[in-house]
């Protein structure tokens, strides 16, 4: 019997297309930081999952672009001004 075995890579990362680049500045207590979520989303669907489990915790969308990016993914961003 022969068994069609999947690429490991496609069962690792969701890949779209029609995606968003939605940069945020995020408040969480006494922190700030800034953070990238490469998304087939709405930014507030993005919200609303992000701080479903967080208290004291606030985002301030500053952008939102398309992307030609296929990986969803969320990173923090370093030295953002």
């Amino acid at each position: 019997m022969i068994k069609n075995i999947p690429n490991t890579e496609d069962l690792i990362h969701n890949i779209h297309q029609n995606m968003n680049k939605l940069t945020y500045l995020i408040t969480e207590g006494d922190e700030t930081y800034s953070m990238e979520f490469i998304t087939d989303r709405t930014a507030s669907w993005t919200e609303q999952q992000y701080l479903r489990n967080r208290t004291n915790c606030s985002m301030n969308l500053i952008a939102e672009e398309q992307t030609d990016e296929t990986v969803a993914v969320a990173r923090y961003i370093m030295n953002f001004e």
